[in-house]
Order: C-alpha cells, then sequence, then structure tokens
C-alpha cells in the first residue's frame, strides 16, 4: 500500500494520512468492520507509537484487536502483529503484566502461523525477556 510504502521510506506523516485515507474508506464503503479496517487501525497504532502518541496509539491498537476478534483473524500474523504492539505499548505505559499478557498471545499466534522466526518475531521474543527483567523475573 502507499502507505507502506511512505513508512518504509520514513515518512510518518505521510503514512499515517494514507492509512487513515484507507480506514475513512473502509467505514465509508461499508467495510468499517472487516480485517481490512483491523489493518487500517493496527497500522495507525504502529505509527502513532513510534510518533510518541501513546493515547492515540492505544485507541487504534484497542479498535483494531476488537475488529480481529470480532472477524475471526486475531490468531493470524496480522492479529499477532496487533497484539505485539498492543502489549509493548502497555508494558509502556507501566501495565507490565497485561502487556506481558498480549505478547504470551502474540508469541502463541506466531508460533502456530510460523512466524516466530521472523524480524517481528525476533523482536517479540526481545520484548518479552525485557519485561520480565523488568518485574525481576529472571527465570521466565
Amino acid at each position: 500500500s502507499l502507505g507502506a510504502l511512505h513508512f518504509q521510506e520514513g515518512d510518518l506523516k505521510g503514512a499515517l494520512e494514507n492509512c487513515s485515507e484507507a480506514k475513512r474508506i473502509c467505514h465509508e464503503t461499508g467495510a468499517g468492520q472487516t480485517p481490512c479496517a483491523a489493518s487500517a487501525s493496527s497500522n495507525i497504532g504502529a505509527i502513532l507509537m513510534m510518533q510518541g502518541d501513546k493515547v492515540g496509539a492505544m485507541a487504534e491498537l484497542e479498535a483494531a484487536k476488537r475488529l480481529r476478534s470480532t472477524t475471526a483473524t486475531l490468531d493470524t500474523e496480522g492479529g499477532a502483529g496487533v497484539l505485539q504492539n498492543l502489549g509493548i505499548l502497555k508494558a509502556q505505559t507501566g501495565n507490565v503484566t497485561e502487556g506481558l499478557v498480549d505478547l504470551a498471545q502474540a508469541k502463541q499466534i506466531r508460533i502456530t502461523t510460523d512466524t516466530l522466526g521472523s524480524s517481528n518475531g525476533e523482536l517479540l521474543l526481545h520484548s518479552i525477556v525485557s519485561l520480565h527483567m523488568q518485574l525481576g523475573d529472571f527465570a521466565s
């Protein structure tokens, strides 16, 4: 997508504009409750995280999680990405335990979808280890 291209080029503003446009189109065409809309919200949430807008990111990622749940696509690679970003964001906002729950669910999905060995899977494992260390739990 054009939003992904902007994102790859480091143009977060352009990426956010294009992903927001995609989300708007989903809603205007009656596709507001689809995996496509979940992807748009997930992408917007990830961009807002990178921009430091934790409140906006949380709202978009929670919306993406709800949409993935209602469309039975939470157990997909895209769903794992939503849970992974949501878990990281929860930890960043002080909810480390809740963040670990989302990250554990993302890990299970990545195992099932055979994506744990991807760069996102590696980031997921690093995040889980870091959060356990933050909690002083060196045995997990």
